[in-house]
């Protein structure tokens, strides 16, 4: 039987490079602007969402804070007599009759919470003084100066009053009234005494009505953001009676 004779054939060296290369120029490879923009989608979509929880936490804590420091009870009262200024006729005085009702219950409600939250008499003392002081000079006819003078000294209450300083200032706006009430018959007392005649007033402006609203939630607002600004710059400890 004769040998099988295999004779090879010399490849050449373009076909095997073809060979070789052509399966992976087939293989389509996926362009970079298909890419980027699904990487760059779902960051984004993380980020939003991330973003709106913590929106959704800071507002949570918002509503806790106010639900704590008894404040909405002093807000219904401040819309009542900001309503009530608006107002003419004999509906004006029964409705600021019941808008100071509920401001004085407001103000013994929040007081007393501070109080038993742990304030010291320094920082009760001290808020007693800053309303005196802002009732006296402060008409509550004006909306700018009732914001800066409530605000300023809630951010004065809420550095003072350390992780108390949002009741602090919750219990400055709630003192408003009382210390109004106080004012009004002193000066009346004195007016007396030395018998000048009463102050002839004028009508109220526009902006008049929001001036309650405005000095509550100054004195409240302020309070709570500089407590906030302090607490994150330097832990507080507790806050203790101190006298």
């Amino acid at each position: 039987m004769p040998a099988l004779k295999v004779r090879w054939k010399p490849a050449n060296r373009s076909e095997i490079y073809a060979s070789a290369v052509l399966p992976f120029m087939c293989t389509r490879i996926p362009d970079e602007t298909a890419i980027l923009p699904h990487f760059r989608g779902r960051a984004w979509t993380q980020w939003n969402e991330k973003q709106h929880d913590g929106a959704m936490g800071t507002v949570r804590r918002l509503i806790d804070r106010v639900l704590d420091d008894k404040l909405p009870l002093l807000i219904g009262a401040a819309v009542v007599v900001g309503i009530a200024i608006a107002m003419d006729g004999s509906g004006r005085r029964a409705l600021n009759g019941v808008g100071g009702t509920l401001w004085l219950a407001a103000a013994v409600v929040i007081t007393r919470a501070t109080w038993i939250a742990g304030a010291s008499r320094r920082q009760m003392l001290a808020t007693i003084a800053v309303i005196l002081v802002l009732s006296s000079l402060i008409r509550p006819s004006d909306a700018l100066l009732a914001l800066i003078g409530f605000g300023a000294g809630g951010a004065f209450l809420g550095l003072a009053g350390r992780n108390l300083g949002s009741k602090l200032g919750a219990t400055l706006g709630a003192l408003w009234f009382p210390a109004h009430i106080v004012i009004a018959l002193t000066r009346a007392g004195v007016r007396e005494l030395r018998d000048e005649p009463a102050a002839v007033r004028n009508g109220p402006p526009p902006t008049a009505a929001l001036v309650p609203l405005i000095m509550v939630l100054a004195a409240w607002g302020f309070a709570y953001a500089a407590q906030e600004w302090q607490r994150e710059r330097l832990p507080l400890p507790p806050n203790r009676r101190l006298g």
